[in-house]
């Protein structure tokens, strides 16, 4: 049974982003997860600094912004073996993309 397990944050917008937990399998059928969407002042994310955290434990992982708790689901299962962090800076804020490559647009 070949699967991964990933925990995200995920800005979505000016106005919220994703808290995310994912068990990825090869079988997709079998693919499942959780999500909530925080909403935040306008503009908050893109205006202001931020810090983001995950804790990993056995019994939940615990998503924080500013020192603050946000949200929480239990451990998957599969969530079995070592974790490592994968930071990717990607943002969409006032039609710029930051941390990927973007296609030109057509006139």
């Amino acid at each position: 049974m070949s699967k991964s397990t990933s925990s995200s944050i995920m800005a979505s917008s000016q106005t919220s982003y994703q808290a995310v937990v994912h068990v990825w399998y090869k079988d997709p059928a079998k693919h499942r997860g959780q999500n909530l969407k925080i909403d935040v002042p306008d503009n908050s994310l893109v205006d202001d600094y931020h810090t983001f955290g995950v804790d990993l434990s056995p019994q939940a992982i615990v998503f924080f912004r500013d020192g603050k708790r946000v949200w929480s689901q239990p451990t998957p299962p599969e969530l079995d073996g070592p974790m490592y962090p994968l930071v990717n800076l990607h943002s969409e804020a006032a039609g710029q993309s930051i941390g990927r490559p973007t296609p030109p647009r057509s006139s």
